[in-house]
């Protein structure tokens, strides 16, 4: 399987994810449409640390909602490494 690489036209951004979100407007790039919508204050842009979205942590910059701690404890069970 072939892993799909998106651009934008109106920065160097890449990026990949069926529900990652890149905005063409402030160009920053989210983790799927709620952390994207999120962003949209009164039809402007609002930068992820005004919202509380924090680094997804990608190989790209990436901005989504912080993990709670109790998900982050489910993922540490399952001995995978993030």
């Amino acid at each position: 399987m072939t892993t799909q690489i998106n651009t934008c036209n109106g920065c160097p951004a890449r990026w990949s994810g069926l529900n990652t979100a890149h905005c063409a407007g402030c160009h920053v790039t989210f983790t799927g449409p709620s952390a994207f919508d999120r962003h949209r204050v009164k039809s402007t842009c609002a930068t992820p640390a005004e919202i509380g979205l924090k680094s997804a942590d990608r190989a790209y910059p990436c901005f989504g909602y912080p993990m709670r701690d109790d998900a982050l404890s489910f993922f540490d069970g399952l001995g995978i490494a993030g």
